[in-house]
């Protein structure tokens, strides 16, 4: 799946119903990111989910901004500004 990058292409995904994430969804989301990244076979993650729009309305990050160092800090919606929270409109 291709996501729109700019406001030019959120506005052609122009939709009515807004989407929905169940409290049971989100759970079971947050559970595979964070066995995952516990499990060391990814350093660190994020779970975004958007509107057709680009309109982000769920972002879960997990994991250490150093591998193996959780000292350093663990990483946020922000950090590496990196996937939807990068495109978002401001």
């Amino acid at each position: 799946m291709v996501f729109p990058t700019t406001t030019k292409q959120r506005t052609k995904f122009k939709s009515t119903t807004m989407p929905t994430l169940t409290a049971e969804g989100k759970a079971k989301l947050d559970g595979i990111l964070q066995e995952n990244v516990a499990s060391g076979e990814i350093p660190a993650s994020t779970f975004a989910v958007a509107t057709a729009s680009g309109d982000p309305f769920y972002i879960k990050t997990e994991g250490s901004k150093v591998f193996g160092e959780p000292d350093k800090g663990a990483i946020d919606e922000n950090t590496g500004r990196c996937g939807v929270a990068a495109t978002a409109p401001r």
